[in-house]
């Protein structure tokens, strides 16, 4: 992990889930994210990648990552779900604010305050909403679950 750009996040399911639950894992991931309205998203092999764009609603879930990606590997017929995104552009962004303030109130220091206020206010907001979208799919890929015989 290179803090702060880029976030990894990994969970395993605690079910069974069968080798023959496995497209049905990739659609599971990719309808959440196209619920979420991002449109600019590819499988490649066990791997899903995409793209937010600038301009997302603060309610979105993905609003202020850049991109992201699911990595989705088998193991004992249960589902390791590793999920990363990054967050360049929002210290970018984050940077230029602060600096900006600090300059229109005459004080660096106070642009100093505010980027740090701001960056991990917005963070910690950001890796909570990613932690619920992650436990969120796992809990639906839970559901695919074999049942015990």
């Amino acid at each position: 992990m290179i803090f702060p750009f880029d976030i990894k996040l990994e969970q395993v399911t605690n079910s069974d889930i069968g080798l023959k639950s496995e497209q049905k894992v990739f659609d599971i991931i990719e309808n959440y994210i196209k619920s979420k309205s991002v449109t600019d998203f590819y499988r490649t092999g066990n791997q899903i990648n995409f793209k937010q764009s600038f301009f997302v609603l603060n309610t979105n879930v993905f609003a202020i990552i850049d991109k992201g990606e699911f990595i989705v590997k088998f193991n004992n017929n249960k589902v390791n779900l590793i999920y990363k995104f990054y967050l360049i552009r929002f210290f970018i962004v984050s940077s230029l604010l602060a600096i900006g303030f600090g300059f229109v109130v005459g004080q660096l220091v106070f642009g100093l305050i505010t980027f740090l206020l701001f960056v991990i206010g917005n963070f910690i907001i950001c890796y909570n909403r990613q932690k619920s979208a992650l436990n969120e799919i796992i809990s639906e890929v839970n559901s695919l679950a074999t049942p015990a015989t």
